[in-house]
């Protein structure tokens, strides 16, 4: 969850420079690079499981999303009940977690 906020955080920054988001389907490293590697080099792009974290944008709106330990897309649905069950997806949303332990 760190690495989300942390890469979320640079593109929040991101936009409010360059006035856009970065494009739209980064993963990974190609992430990373989007994000000026000369402020945001040593930003970490990969979750828990060192999977990619995966980036989507219509422009107006983001996400940012960690497959989970199973590398796989879904459920999305990581609740203070479902907190054990490592393959669920961590997903945030214009800087707001909708899936975590924490929702």
């Amino acid at each position: 969850m760190t690495n989300i906020r942390s890469v979320a955080t640079a593109i929040m920054a991101y936009g409010a420079d360059l006035g856009f988001l970065p494009a739209d389907g980064l993963q990974g490293p190609a992430l990373r690079d989007s994000l000026r590697p000369n402020l945001f080099k040593d930003l970490t792009v990969t979750d828990g499981w060192n999977y990619n974290l995966v980036y989507n944008t219509d422009q107006l709106h983001y996400t940012l999303e960690s497959f989970g330990r199973d590398g796989t897309d879904g459920p999305a649905d990581v609740t203070q009940a479902t907190r054990g069950q490592y393959e669920n997806d961590l997903v945030m949303v214009d800087g707001l977690f909708t899936s975590s332990p924490e929702s």
